[in-house]
């Protein structure tokens, strides 16, 4: 790819085309540290702008820049201006190609960028080197994922780029088909929790499921007073809220495994089992494998202590943790 040389002269800042941002890369984060740098040593570099019909030039990179040297009142600034028929890919190749080598991006920052990429300016090994330069992937529906996180509401894409929420859980959340209301309101949650990844990703799968359980919109799933009441707990820290709400999510969704854990609790404090001995259930309590952990420091000390595990073992409470279902006394004749 060739093209061809900018030639560093200067223009009037009145001659910039303020509207037209098509080669904008937006950040989504404040512009303090750059403010700060252009105070201190003005421009290190000469923006980059693109002569258009009628007189005007199209910002191609450093926006920032261009809008500091605006609010300063100054009416010219040296720039790279390139060709007016340079070719607006050649121009993107470009300006990804320094975006490679320059600071890391932003999730938001990564979203446009593949919007950019797979928009049809680019194929082949060039399609490939950006995919792969900025970690994007290659699968077409995972792509596509990325592309309508780029479409997001703004409020996704600023939590995306500080990082309040996490890429994963901003790349779920694009992805809702639900109303910006009840997107914003699962944001704040996840804001306000300020959890892993993982869990963020949880919280926003768990509540769509609960949604299509009970036939409601998840509004009023977010809105219920369950939420509520863990989300604005007094005493409460984040981390607190958070065992809390993943623990509603799991008695909504599978009760019975729920109330099958929280009866062994209760029967196993009721009946514990002999000193030095653990007994764990099946996982889920699903099958009639059960394990039981014995801890003893000699031949003597483990005889005593299977002997106490076979008295306990013929108990009517050993027998109730095993059962299903709550042992029932039987029926008397008169019942």
């Amino acid at each position: 790819m060739q093209l061809a040389a900018a030639a560093i002269e200067p223009i009037p800042l009145s001659r910039v085309d303020w509207d037209d941002r098509r080669f904008a890369i937006e950040s989504f984060r404040p512009a303090d540290d750059i403010r700060a740098s252009l105070d201190g040593f003005g421009l290190l570099s000469p923006p980059w702008v693109l002569p258009k019909v009628g007189d005007k030039f199209a910002i191609v990179d450093g926006f920032k820049r261009m809008q500091w040297l605006r609010e300063r009142g100054e009416e010219r600034v040296i720039c790279a201006v390139f060709p007016a028929d340079a070719g607006v890919w050649k121009l993107w190749a470009r300006r990804l190609e320094a975006r490679l080598f320059g600071p890391p991006l932003n999730t938001a920052e990564k979203a446009q960028v593949a919007a950019i990429v797979s928009s049809g300016l680019f194929e082949g090994k060039w399609l490939g080197r950006l995919l792969d330069g900025f970690d994007l992937p290659r699968r077409p529906e995972l792509l596509q994922r990325w592309m309508r996180l780029s479409q997001a509401d703004r409020s996704i894409l600023e939590a995306a780029a500080l990082e309040t929420i996490h890429e994963r859980a901003a790349l779920e959340l694009a992805r809702w088909p639900e109303s910006a209301e009840d997107r914003s309101e699962v944001l704040s949650i996840l804001e306000h929790l300020r959890c892993s990844a993982s869990i963020q990703v949880e919280i926003i799968e768990r509540f769509k499921d609960i949604s299509m359980m009970r036939g409601m919109p998840v509004g009023e799933v977010l809105r219920c007073a369950e939420v509520r009441t863990i989300l604005d707990h007094p005493e409460w820290n984040r981390r607190e809220k958070t065992q809390a709400l993943r623990l509603w999510f799991d008695v909504v969704r599978l009760p019975r495994l729920k109330a099958r854990e929280r009866r062994f609790s209760e029967q196993l404090h009721r009946t514990p089992p002999p000193p030095g001995a653990q007994l764990t259930p099946p996982p889920s309590f699903e099958g009639d494998r059960w394990r039981m952990e014995v801890v003893f420091s000699s031949g003597d000390d483990l005889r005593e202590r299977l002997g106490q595990l076979r008295s306990w073992s013929l108990s009517s409470g050993f027998h109730a943790l095993l059962a299903p279902e709550p042992v029932r006394s039987p029926r008397s004749a008169s019942d």
